[in-house]
């Protein structure tokens, strides 16, 4: 026989097994003493049960709270030492979990755990300078330089020449969040999820940024390379007997380099990939050099592979498209950041609090064929979509619909 909780809607045990027990059938004295029906000895005498095992999580809460006991009998006479105060702190708030009533304050404890704990990977728009912007449209200036005459003659007619300064327009738009709760929700929840709201809602923005980055930076043209169909082939190969030592990767990104040097005088310092495919680059036989396989390196900004003393710094994020590696200078690609506007409207909080964010932000590549590249990489896998519209960033910073579990009950 089981006992399983049924009728309790404890929080910890709900539906959980609780304890099994097992019967002692009666003895053949207690079957001939004369004793009436309705007990556990005479005629007709039924077993006795016992338990037999207790669920573990039932027994450490009751171990709970004979701790708590003995932990403030111990404060009563006089016996505090900080381990007996932080034991009793430690089993009191333990005890809040495991009992079938939270306390509010311990949901509190629990929001305040939530907040700011979105993953958020926010890394690509480090390859932007930073602009800030007073005004929502502008123009960016964009130097060249001038041109020099080599081992000149003399009495030769000098050759006169000036620097080219360009101008690229901008305009910035903004990135809207809108929050409504109605006052009375408000007022009678435990927590403000209004304020819960606008901090998930500044981390959505953040996000929100490096998507607009990504839309910009497919922009950036082909890299003109002498790669077979255009894509620089990384992938394992089946015809050497050591895994990915067909093509030597570092000097592929090496040769993009170069060649992007000598025609503009810039050197790529950035390279945004998928951490998939920049795994692909760090197993290569060439780039581990004959070690072992390296831990696979995560998202956010790391020295390149095979290129750390060319300083070029690898920025990995999974929102780029597979396949795709996006290069980027030093110069030339710009975060332009306009006034912030946070405020709630009078009318609306008469009735209920509404609460709009407005981050004005724009990302711009004064002149993506000097300052900014992309390649296809053959890494094996499908090649990912770019993201060319903010339609697009929509439905990728969307949580799913089921993406929270509600409870009418609750």
């Amino acid at each position: 026989m089981e006992l399983r909780e049924g009728q309790s809607t404890s929080i910890d045990h709900a539906g959980e097994f609780l304890a099994s027990m097992r019967s002692i059938a009666p003895t053949a004295e207690q079957l001939s003493a004369d004793a009436g029906p309705n007990t556990n000895t005479g005629p007709g005498a039924y077993p006795t049960y016992v338990i037999n095992e207790i669920s573990p999580k039932l027994a450490a809460a009751r171990r709970a709270q004979l701790d708590i006991a003995l932990a403030q009998r111990a404060i009563r006479r006089g016996d505090v030492t900080p381990q007996t105060a932080a034991r009793l702190n430690y089993l009191t708030r333990n005890a809040d979990i495991n009992d079938s009533t939270i306390h509010q304050i311990t949901i509190v404890q629990f929001v305040q755990q939530m907040i700011g704990r979105i993953n958020a990977v926010n890394v690509i728009t480090r390859a932007f300078t930073r602009i800030p912007a007073d005004n929502l449209r502008g123009k960016i200036p964009e130097g060249g330089a001038p041109g020099v005459s080599v081992q000149v003659k003399r009495l030769s007619e000098p050759k006169i020449v000036h620097t080219d300064f360009g101008q690229t327009e901008f305009r910035i738009r903004r990135n809207d969040l809108h929050l409504y709760i109605n006052r009375e929700d408000r007022m009678e929840a435990t927590i403000d999820p209004l304020s819960f709201s606008s901090s998930q809602g500044q981390i959505m923005l953040m996000q929100v940024r490096d998507l607009m980055a990504l839309k910009e930076l497919s922009r950036a043209p082909t890299v003109p390379t002498a790669f077979p169909g255009g894509a620089m082939s990384i992938d394992s190969s089946g015809q050497h007997v050591v895994p990915r030592a067909e093509a030597d990767s570092i000097a592929l990104f090496q040769e993009i380099i170069i060649a992007h040097w000598t025609k503009w005088r810039k050197i790529f310092k950035w390279i945004i990939m998928h951490p998939q495919d920049y795994r692909i680059h760090e197993t290569n036989y060439y780039a581990r050099n004959k070690r072992d396989p390296n831990p696979a390196t995560p998202w956010g900004i790391n020295p390149f592979a095979g290129l750390e003393k060319w300083g070029t710094m690898a920025i990995l994020s999974p929102w780029v498209p597979r396949r795709r590696a996006y290069f980027l200078t030093d110069e030339g690609a710009y975060e332009l950041d306009g006034p912030k506007v946070v405020d709630s409207e009078y009318d609306a909080r008469k009735f209920a609090d509404y609460f709009p964010v407005r981050d004005f932000v724009g990302y711009l590549l004064v002149h993506p064929e000097r300052f900014a590249g992309k390649v296809d990489i053959n890494t094996g896998a499908a090649l990912g979509d770019e993201i060319t519209t903010d339609a697009k960033i929509e439905e990728l910073v969307r949580l799913p619909d089921d993406a929270v579990v509600k409870n009418d009950d609750a």
